[in-house]
């Protein structure tokens, strides 16, 4: 019996490791709102390595990368998440991964929670849909590895801004060009705007990092 178990777990381990890789938006809802040590500590059970940092600058948040699967050498993976964190302003959380399942799990959960899509356009080789929720925007986007061909899925999270926040970056200044939300309201915090920050920017998880499955 106790031999038949080891066989069980020995079979099952490679699955159960490749699994690790998926983040549903549940998941990736909680880590948002996360530091960088939390975010760690929970993702390293799960298989995921620390990948890289960039620290913060006066136009960009500073950002945590942690790869699942990755390779040796090469630095490809079969999935990405980047941490990103600015003093002062909310935290935004990207995922990549190769696997179509794992991207169409969470659109479902989109659809499920009632979240209205506002926009969805094609551009610059990628599609990319924004929804809005009552706490959360969630980007969906689409795009192709330039090295393989192969499609690559990305979703970013971040805290929904208060209508009628103007933009204005982080410690502006005048030559600064990263919008963000000026805080307003003392209950809720600022964040550096989506389309500016987030998938858009030259922060995002690179596509040509992402290893997909045969």
């Amino acid at each position: 019996m106790g031999k038949l178990y080891t066989l069980l777990l020995f079979l099952l381990a490679p699955n159960l490791q490749a699994h690790a890789q998926a983040l549903s938006l549940d998941q990736l809802l909680y880590l948002r709102g996360k530091d960088v040590d939390a975010v760690n500590s929970y993702l390293s059970p799960k298989g995921w390595v620390f990948h890289d940092a960039a620290e913060e600058s006066q136009s960009q948040y500073g950002t945590s990368t942690w790869a699942h699967t990755k390779q040796l050498y090469s630095g490809r993976a079969k999935s990405f998440v980047k941490l990103l964190a600015a003093e002062g302003y909310y935290s935004q959380v990207s995922y990549q991964t190769s696997s179509k399942v794992y991207y169409e799990a969470i659109r479902a959960k989109i659809l499920a929670y009632k979240m209205v899509k506002v926009s969805a356009v094609a551009k610059d080789g990628y599609i990319t849909t924004v929804y809005l929720g009552s706490n959360y925007q969630v980007e969906t986007r689409l795009s192709t590895d330039s090295d393989t061909s192969l499609p690559v899925y990305s979703v970013h999270v971040a805290k929904k801004l208060p209508q009628g926040f103007m933009p204005a970056p982080p410690e502006s200044t005048a030559e600064e060009e990263t919008e963000t939300e000026e805080e307003t309201v003392s209950e809720v915090q600022p964040t550096l705007d989506l389309a500016e920050s987030s998938l858009a920017s030259e922060e995002v998880l690179m596509d040509s990092q992402v290893q997909h499955y045969k």
